[in-house]
């Protein structure tokens, strides 16, 4: 199995349920606390 690079990866991290209670929390947390330079995304779905 070959690993990735950071490099290779779009985001640093992806945030799925972003659309419910616990990641909603998580994604301000995210804004207000990741470090500089961070790249995240955020996924979820209505309905």
């Amino acid at each position: 199995m070959s690993r990735l690079k950071t490099a290779d990866r779009p985001y640093d991290i992806v945030l799925f349920g972003a659309t419910g209670f616990v990641g909603e929390l998580t994604a301000q947390y995210l804004a207000a606390h990741a470090p500089d330079g961070l790249r995240w995304a955020v996924a979820g779905r209505d309905g």
